[in-house]
C-alpha cells in the first residue's frame, strides 16, 4: 500500500494525532477503476458532512480532490482510502479548537473478490456482533470501527467474503466492510 500524509508520501503518523489516540476522524473507501476514483464527489460530500457533524475543520476540498485524482491515476484498478483526522492535539478528550486536520490518502490492491466478475455470487454470513445505537454517530464512517473489527474476527474461512451485521432489533444494517 502506498500512502500520502498531508500531500507527502509517508508511512508514519505522530502519536499525538487524535485519530490515533481517540478515533477522532472519518474515512471513505473508494474503488479505483480506469485510474479514477468512482463516486469521488459522493464520498467527499459524505466526508465533509461528517466533518461538520463532528466539528472537525476539514481540508480544502479542491486540494483534497486534486490529491484523490493524482493518487487514483497511479493504478488502473485499486482501492483508495481517504482518512481525515482532527489532527495533533493535547492530552485529553476535549479538542482545543486549534487542531489542524491530518489527511491521509492511501492506495492499495483490490481484494480478490472485488476483482472477480460482478455476476459471481459471494458467500456471506450473519455476524454475532451487533452494532450499538448512537444517534449522534449514525451514518458516519468514523475511525472507531471496533464493532466491525470484532465482527470480522468471527471467522477465518477464506470462502466467506463478507459478514452482515444486525442492530439490537435484529435489523440487517451493514456489512463488516
Amino acid at each position: 500500500m502506498n500512502a500520502w500524509i498531508n500531500g507527502r508520501r509517508g508511512r508514519t503518523i505522530d502519536y499525538r494525532d487524535r485519530g490515533l489516540q481517540y478515533g477522532d476522524g472519518l474515512f471513505e473507501t473508494m474503488r479505483v477503476h480506469g485510474r479514477k476514483a468512482r463516486l469521488a464527489d459522493y464520498h467527499l460530500d459524505r466526508l465533509y458532512a461528517g466533518c461538520a457533524r463532528l466539528g472537525i475543520e476539514p481540508p480544502d476540498r479542491k486540494l483534497l480532490r486534486r490529491e484523490i485524482v493524482r493518487v487514483a491515476a497511479l493504478r488502473e484498478e485499486a482501492v483508495l482510502k481517504l482518512i481525515v483526522t482532527r489532527g495533533l492535539g493535547v492530552r485529553g478528550y476535549r479538542p482545543s479548537g486549534r487542531e489542524r486536520c491530518t489527511r491521509i490518502v492511501a492506495l492499495g490492491a483490490l481484494p480478490p473478490h472485488a476483482a472477480a466478475a460482478a455476476a459471481v455470487p459471494l458467500r456471506l454470513r450473519i455476524c454475532r456482533t451487533r452494532l450499538a445505537v448512537n444517534r449522534a454517530l449514525a451514518g458516519l464512517k468514523t475511525l472507531n470501527r471496533l464493532e466491525q473489527v470484532l465482527a470480522r474476527s468471527e471467522w477465518r474461512d477464506t470462502r466467506i467474503a463478507e459478514g452482515l451485521m444486525r442492530d439490537a432489533d435484529e435489523n440487517l444494517v451493514c456489512g463488516t466492510m
